[in-house]
């Protein structure tokens, strides 16, 4: 369980990085 929550997070920091870049790209736009 433990495993399976540290996975969410890593995938939760994951998008919350590719939601940063997104953001990032649209702004330079």
């Amino acid at each position: 369980m433990i495993e399976n929550k540290n996975e969410a997070s890593r995938n939760l920091e994951k998008a919350l990085q590719v939601l940063e870049q997104a953001k990032q790209c649209v702004a330079n736009k």
